[in-house]
């Protein structure tokens, strides 16, 4: 895959933001944009946040900005979209898993 010149949309929790690296440029990110400098990487990561919805707000606001809330405020030029969650949403999330067999349609697509 050519790289150069396409733009990347990273989508996360606080790993994608950088929590956990021992500074920013270390992060996998950021790692991924030194790596390929001529490519636009964009980090869309936000602490705290879940894949999907929740069902009881959660008592700090940003945390319910969730990744499907966030899709518009993503560059829309992306060539390419990295999501990485999930850790909050098993870890303190509350929104319904599903079971086999369910069809429930999520649309992550611009209105």
């Amino acid at each position: 895959m050519k790289i150069n010149g396409k733009v990347f949309n990273f989508l996360g929790d606080s790993i994608t933001e950088s929590v956990g690296a021992s500074c920013y440029q270390k992060c996998f990110v950021a790692l991924f944009a030194n790596a390929h400098p001529d490519a636009v990487v964009n980090n869309y990561g936000l602490g705290g946040t879940r894949i999907a919805p929740q069902r009881v707000p959660s008592s700090i606001p940003q945390h319910d900005r969730d990744f499907i809330k966030r899709v518009d405020e993503m560059d829309e030029r992306a060539d390419l979209v990295c999501v990485f969650g999930g850790t909050n949403d098993y870890g303190h999330g509350d929104a319904p898993f599903g079971q086999f067999g369910d069809e429930t349609l999520v649309c992550l697509t611009k209105k």
